[in-house]
């Protein structure tokens, strides 16, 4: 799995200067991070990464009063949990919408 990921430029290869704390596949993965720099993909390419800009409703109250109304028209939405306040409380990242929700489950105890 690290070598995929190294040869799809999604990280590097940290080689400790003492060779027993090495992985006994670091050759592996150094010539799937140089595959990876020579074909100029991921980490290695010289293209800007994409931002993405996520407006904040947790913090920004008048955001969140224009965005409810075409949130709850759409239905099921999908969503990543961003950060868990308690076992209750979540912000919650829709990416279709370009939004950050704060959410409440309702019908669980939780201290």
């Amino acid at each position: 799995m690290p070598a995929l990921l190294l040869g799809k430029g999604f990280g590097k290869t940290n080689v400790s200067k003492f060779a027993e704390d090495n992985s006994k596949f670091i050759e592996d993965l150094i010539k799937s991070e140089k595959k990876a720099s020579d074909s100029k993909i991921g980490l290695h390419s010289k293209k800007e990464a994409n931002l993405y800009k996520f407006v904040d409703t947790t913090v920004n109250n008048k955001a969140s009063k224009s965005i409810e109304s075409s949130l709850k028209d759409q239905g099921k939405l999908d969503a990543v949990v961003d950060y868990v306040f308690s076992g209750h409380r979540y912000k919650l990242r829709i990416d279709r919408e370009n939004v950050i929700i704060g959410f409440g489950l309702q019908g669980v105890k939780s201290p």
